[in-house]
């Protein structure tokens, strides 16, 4: 049962699941419900629920694009596109933090 202070935390999540260099940090996270298992769930967050939401794409630069309008928290994609989300955060004025896996 939650409290009244229960919290509802929204974490959208951009992949590209046919793309065979991009499945670690999406499909097989989603598949072996490594967030659900690694999300906090005690202390400060013992009464939140996570809204996890997946999109799958078909390459990275409509990931960019949700991410920039705020629709997207993380988005999986190679590195030549990578680069791009990250150019594309400097324009828009937002910063974008690249992670390898």
């Amino acid at each position: 049962a939650h409290s009244a202070d229960a919290e509802t935390i929204r974490v959208a999540i951009g992949t590209q699941d046919t793309t065979i260099n991009t499945a670690t940090g999406g499909l097989l996270i989603r598949e072996l419900k490594l967030l659900d298992k690694y999300l906090p769930h005690d202390g400060k967050y013992k009464d939140v629920t996570y809204d996890i939401q997946w999109k799958n794409f078909t390459s990275g630069a409509p990931i960019t694009n949700e991410q920039i309008a705020g629709k997207l928290d993380f988005g999986v994609m190679a590195d030549f596109p990578g680069s791009f989300n990250g150019l594309a955060h400097i324009k828009a004025g937002r910063k974008s933090l690249f992670i390898t896996v």
